[in-house]
């Protein structure tokens, strides 16, 4: 037998060297299944290696990644203290985006040099948390952290930033993000990033003060950070094109070989200063430049694609999709969705005051889960069993509870969850939406005179922006017409006219009675994650309503 693969094996070799790399793959794939009907498949472990090896490198010229992966695994299991192989299997993992694969050999590399008494470097530790990071699996990427920083890791501060992004922004612990980033400080008082990042803690709930003094130490130590500059701009009131933070930015955009970056932050700082002072042609001029920028680093943004995607949804999530589905949950979950920049936090907050509701900000549960289990979002629904809505209805609710322990009302504010309504409304069809509605072109020059996520690619330019809110508006539409009553429209304009009405109503759509409270949500003590931070923090004023007036005539 042994002889027998050895010969399967240099015939494989053959073709491989000849550049025939698919007989060479079915030959070495043959020794391989010849070795495993074996008596004893494990006696050869150099032929094992082999051919498990020259199946790893082929496949990884044919650009087969995946089973280049599941080659290079089984040979971590065989040769687990192999440096080269891990790197190799990072590198492949890492562009399959397979980070729970990449953590399980990762942790196979630490382990085996551990039981084999054999030093392993600290950073070993770190990389293993942010893979365990990258594959949301956060209650291990913080015990590597910490492993990292009781191997004593160089510059730990990095590891302790590392662990207040993950307590911050995944699992909305902000007490403990707040003492990770205070002992980096420890370490290194001058360590910028978590200065910044501590003044955007202080930003989110609430301390304008302390976040500002942060922001202007971080620029102090670092006076080519215009990310903080341009934080400073967004939470200072200009009243003076004479004003020292004003000339300060003029002059930082003055600088030869400006990032393109710093260029886009700062464009659109200058063009909120202009906007503050009422000099709405100079603000206009430089939102413009700003957009300009920005769209030069962002994918086109492709009108007819987005109508296409809207079209297929509303075709497969038909009123007879929902009469034939059989029943997923019986959760009634509240979700506030529309467009970025429509009064989604505004109504979240208010929601948040009254005493049975708690605010969920931005969950990223929907869009997580399109983009990885449901990359054929919508049509890939229809080829899904009953038991695997089930299981998603049963993961998002489960999030909730240990999220928000204690809670029974949590609002799910992801503004862009419109576009996953038809998968929100097959899991939860008794789900409460609310919808957030602004006039036209408030709404849309609200989104043009912010940078927002680079995924948003239409929010550059005005002709897309609307193109993409009337999209949004004819997806919502159709689903109003098939749940009109757990689908609630609420327009910005009229909140902010006639706010105890309004809210009246929502509350009544939810179920819930009225609480003085609601009227006073600008004294909510929570965080907020939004570019509107700071307009939530005070009371219901209508001072964003027919602001577009204003540009009128500047406008392209």
């Amino acid at each position: 037998m042994k002889d027998k693969i050895q010969q399967q094996i240099q015939t494989a070799q053959r073709e491989h060297q000849q550049g025939n790399l698919v007989k060479a793959n079915e030959l070495f794939k043959l020794a391989e299944e010849t070795l495993n009907s074996a008596s004893e498949p494990s006696v050869n472990l150099q032929q094992r290696l082999h051919i498990v090896s020259a199946l790893s490198q082929i496949n990884l010229q044919m650009q087969q990644y995946k089973p280049a992966l599941s080659y290079l695994s089984l040979l971590m299991t065989l040769q687990p203290t192999n440096s080269q192989l891990l790197q190799q299997i990072i590198q492949v993992a890492s562009h399959l985006k397979d980070w729970p694969l990449l953590c399980e050999n990762y942790l196979k590399f630490i382990d085996a040099h551990i039981e084999a008494k054999q030093s392993i470097a600290s950073d070993h530790y770190f990389n293993l948390g942010y893979y365990y990071k990258q594959a949301g699996n956060y209650v291990d990427a913080i015990a590597q952290f910490e492993l990292a920083i009781r191997h004593n890791i160089n510059q730990a501060e990095e590891v302790y930033l590392n662990l207040a992004v993950i307590y911050s922004e995944k699992l909305r612990q902000e007490e403990q993000a707040k003492q990770a980033l205070h002992k980096a400080l420890q370490l290194n008082s001058r360590f910028t990033p978590a200065l910044y990042n501590l003044a955007t803690l202080y930003e989110e709930e609430g301390n304008k003060t302390k976040a500002m003094e942060l922001y202007r130490q971080t620029l102090q130590y670092e006076p080519h950070n215009y990310n903080a500059l341009a934080r400073i701009a967004d939470l200072y009131n200009f009243t003076d094109v004479n004003d020292p933070v004003f000339k300060q930015i003029l002059s930082a955009l003055s600088h030869a070989n400006l990032a393109l970056e710093d260029k886009i932050n700062l464009n659109y700082a200058l063009g909120k200063a202009f906007d503050d002072c009422q000099d709405y042609k100079q603000a206009s001029y430089y939102y413009a430049k700003a957009n300009e920028h920005n769209t030069s680093l962002l994918a086109p943004y492709q009108p007819q694609a987005l109508e296409a995607h809207i079209n297929e949804n509303i075709s497969l999530f038909s009123k007879q999709w929902f009469e034939q589905l059989e029943p997923i949950s019986t959760a009634e979950p509240i979700f506030i969705c529309g467009m970025f920049r429509s009064g989604s936090t505004l109504v979240e907050q208010i929601l948040a005051s009254h005493s049975k509701i708690t605010a969920g900000g931005e969950i990223t549960y929907f869009p997580d889960l399109v983009n990885t289990k449901l990359l054929h979002y919508p049509s890939q629904c229809s080829d899904i069993e009953i038991a695997r809505f089930k299981q998603y209805a049963q993961d998002y609710l489960t999030l909730l509870s240990t999220t928000f322990p204690g809670y029974d009302l949590v609002t799910d504010k992801r503004p862009d969850n419109f576009l996953y309504l038809g998968l929100i409304k097959t899991l939860f069809p008794n789900a409460k939406i609310i919808h957030t509605q602004r006039q036209e072109m408030d709404n849309c020059l609200s989104v043009y005179f912010l940078r927002l996520a680079d995924s948003l690619n239409y929010a550059t330019k005005l002709s897309n922006i609307m193109h993409y809110y009337q999209q949004q508006q004819r997806l919502v539409n159709h689903f109003k017409s098939l749940f009109p009553d757990t689908i609630y429209s609420i327009d910005y304009d009229n909140l902010v006219v006639n706010p105890e009405q309004n809210i009246q109503s929502l509350l009544s759509f939810i179920g819930l009675g009225w609480e003085d409270g609601c009227m006073n949500f600008n004294h909510l003590n929570n965080k907020v994650k939004t570019a509107s931070v700071w307009k939530v923090r005070q009371p219901i004023f209508q001072k964003s309503s027919g602001r577009w007036l204003n540009y009128k005539n500047y406008l392209k």
